[in-house]
């Protein structure tokens, strides 16, 4: 939008008044409608980011929980060898 003022300066008699901005002149300037190109650029751009958020989001809980897994069965094992070593079942170096 585009406006052209003009402006009054205050009068030596009334200095309680300030300057005074009168708009005599204003415009719009764009585009009446979009394109099918920038609208879609437009929709990628707000509807894409929540999409990609979501599968971010499905990745690292499945990493998550695929660590947490490979964790407790690796601790398990680990026990296992160690209670096997403990009753003498299991010789050599334990990890």
């Amino acid at each position: 939008m585009t406006q052209i003022n003009v402006k009054f300066k205050t009068p030596n008699p009334f200095p309680q008044i300030g300057d005074t901005v009168l708009p005599v002149l204003w415009f719009e300037e764009g585009l009446d409608e979009l394109g099918d190109s920038i609208v879609e650029v437009i929709d990628a751009a707000i509807n894409g980011p929540p999409k990609y958020k979501s599968y971010v989001l499905c990745v690292l809980l499945g990493l998550a929980v695929a660590t947490l897994v490979i964790r407790y069965l690796f601790f398990l094992n680990l026990n296992s060898n160690r209670n096997l070593f403990l009753r003498g079942k299991l010789t050599g170096w334990l990890v």
